[in-house]
C-alpha cells in the first residue's frame, strides 16, 4: 500500500447533517512544467488514477504533516498551556484547520458549543464527567472529528470508500448510493454516511449522529 501526504482538505460542519467535502490531490504528482498537482487538480486535463469501478483512487495511508490538531485546537490552534499538556511541538500562530465555511470557525449548534466551551474551559479543573473530552477517554471521534488525530488509510470497493484511523481502530464507512440513511431513532458514534463523486470530489452527507462526541 502506498503511502501519500494527507492532501485533502475535509470542511467541516458540526451540525445534525454533517457535510464532509474530500478535495482529492496527490501531492507527488507533477504537471508537465513542475507545477504540484494540488495547484492544478481542479483543471479540466487532470486525470487520477481510477479503481476498477471508475472511482478516482484515492487509496493509501495517509497522514497529517507538521499540523498537529488537538481537540480544542480546531480553530484558533491550541495554546502554549495546552501544548505542553499535550506533548506537542509549538505551533503559536497556526491558522485554522477548518477551511470551509471561509472564516475558519466550526458552525456549533449552540448546545454543541456550550459542550464544546466546557470541555476546553474545565480540562484542568474537571467538575463533571461530561466534561472530560470524549477523546481522552478513548471514545470514538464521530464523523466530524475522525481526522483530528491518527494517521489514516483509505480503501475503496466497489459502491464503498472505507476509511482506517489508527485511532481507537475506528473506522467509517461511506456507502456511494442512495439508499435511505437508518432510522432517526437510531444514533451512531461515527454516524450513517452516504457519498458521492462529483468529478474528482467526494461529497459525504453523514447523519445520525449522536451527541457523545
Amino acid at each position: 500500500m502506498r503511502s501519500r501526504p494527507a492532501s485533502f482538505v475535509a470542511a467541516l460542519s458540526v451540525v445534525t447533517t454533517a457535510s464532509v467535502v474530500f478535495l482529492v490531490t496527490s501531492a507527488a504528482a507533477q504537471s508537465p512544467a513542475g507545477t504540484p498537482a494540488a495547484a492544478t487538480a481542479d483543471a479540466p486535463s487532470w486525470n487520477p488514477p481510477r479503481t476498477p469501478d471508475g472511482q478516482p483512487d484515492i487509496q493509501g495511508n495517509w497522514s497529517q504533516q507538521g499540523l498537529s490538531i488537538l481537540s480544542f485546537g480546531l480553530e484558533d490552534g491550541p495554546s502554549a498551556e495546552h501544548q505542553t499538556i499535550g506533548g506537542q511541538t509549538r505551533q503559536l500562530n497556526r491558522p485554522s484547520a477548518v477551511v470551509d465555511p471561509p472564516d475558519g470557525r466550526v458552525p456549533y449548534q449552540p448546545w454543541a458549543a456550550v459542550q464544546r466551551n466546557a470541555v476546553r474551559d474545565n480540562h484542568t479543573n474537571l467538575q463533571r464527567r461530561n466534561q472530560v473530552d470524549p477523546q481522552d477517554r478513548c471514545f470514538l471521534n464521530g464523523a466530524t472529528r475522525f481526522f483530528s488525530v491518527g494517521t489514516f488509510q483509505f480503501v475503496q470497493t466497489p459502491g464503498h470508500v472505507i476509511l482506517l484511523s489508527t485511532f481507537a481502530h475506528s473506522y467509517r464507512i461511506i456507502r456511494l448510493d442512495d439508499t435511505p440513511h437508518v432510522g432517526e431513532p437510531i444514533k451512531l458514534w461515527q454516524g450513517d454516511s452516504r457519498g458521492r463523486w462529483e468529478g474528482n470530489t467526494l461529497v459525504v452527507t453523514t447523519t445520525n449522529h449522536n451527541d457523545k462526541t
